[in-house]
């Protein structure tokens, strides 16, 4: 129905389709079964956004699910719709699609590299580098909103933490340090109104680069909005924290001072629950089907 419909019956299929999923759990697992997410990403990638919209809404009622999170894992084009949508000029499209790729990352650690290779597809596809999308974003190009640059800080940063081997762990790193993220953490930094908890994730990012480089003590920075001050070096950072080794590189452990206010949480074997406006809240268990 959804690839035979267009104007007003599309748009009401589109609009139903979260509360179709909410009231029978049943049908995401025939829905992922019989190619519903090819569909979904067939349609979402030729509409505007308000059908992108309806479209990341019941994907987000999907990866509720056992059955619909296994199959957005096995369904590389999902991922990479989810990725190519942080260059829309729509900003719900942006937060939703952001909040969405935050809610897999940390529903297992081996779905960071899948991720990862939906990064290099999109961003290749466009003859850039990996993580051009994202750094686009974070440089503030098109508008500087605090909000969504803190939401793709922290996906750069949950990414990385489930990178499991070194190798891949600097190749991520190197096209970011290739980018100049460097040079614009030292940008906002200096900037009196950067968000604090922007803040906070560039210093994770840098405390995790420090600590994979070899420093016996890794810390991070929890910046102080009562000290702040405008110009804060990066070299003097108050109230540090000492991250212990890792086989890797240290698993942070997202505190609720560290993630955007309406994030997703600490990483959780299961699918978040989500309310209407797509806000992840924490989930009590695991849903079954």
């Amino acid at each position: 129905k959804l690839l035979n419909s267009e104007g007003r019956e599309l748009r009401r299929a589109l609009f139903s389709l979260k509360q179709i999923f909410q009231d029978d759990k049943d049908l995401v697992h025939a829905f992922v079964q019989n190619d519903g997410l090819t569909c979904l990403i067939k349609v979402g990638s030729s509409a505007d956004q308000n059908y992108q919209n309806y479209i990341l809404r019941a994907l987000g009622q999907v990866m509720l699910y056992v059955d619909g999170m296994n199959g957005v894992m096995e369904h590389q084009e999902t991922i990479q719709w989810l990725y190519s949508l942080i260059s829309s000029k729509y900003r719900l499209v942006v937060k939703t699609a952001l909040k969405l790729l935050l809610v897999f990352v940390e529903y297992t650690e081996s779905n960071a590299l899948i991720l990862v290779n939906a990064i290099e597809t999109i961003d290749s596809s466009r003859g850039d580098l990996p993580w051009t999308t994202i750094m686009r974003l974070l440089e503030g190009r098109d508008s500087l909103d605090m909000e969504l640059l803190t939401y793709a800080m922290t996906l750069v940063n949950k990414t990385l933490n489930g990178i499991p081997d070194q190798d891949t762990y600097y190749d991520q790193t190197d096209c970011l340090e290739e980018q100049g993220i460097e040079t614009l953490i030292a940008k906002y930094m200096h900037r009196p109104d950067s968000d604090l908890d922007l803040l906070q994730q560039f210093t994770i990012y840098e405390a995790v680069l420090t600590y994979e480089d070899g420093d016996d003590i890794c810390r991070t920075c929890t910046i102080d909005p009562s000290i702040r001050h405008p110009k804060i070096v990066l070299d003097h950072r108050p109230d540090t924290q000492k991250i212990g080794p890792q086989t890797r590189h240290p698993k942070i452990v997202w505190t609720t001072d560290q993630t955007p206010k309406d994030s997703p949480g600490p990483q959780t074997r299961h699918p978040q629950s989500w309310t209407t406006d797509q806000t992840p809240k924490d989930s009590h268990g695991p849903q079954t089907r």
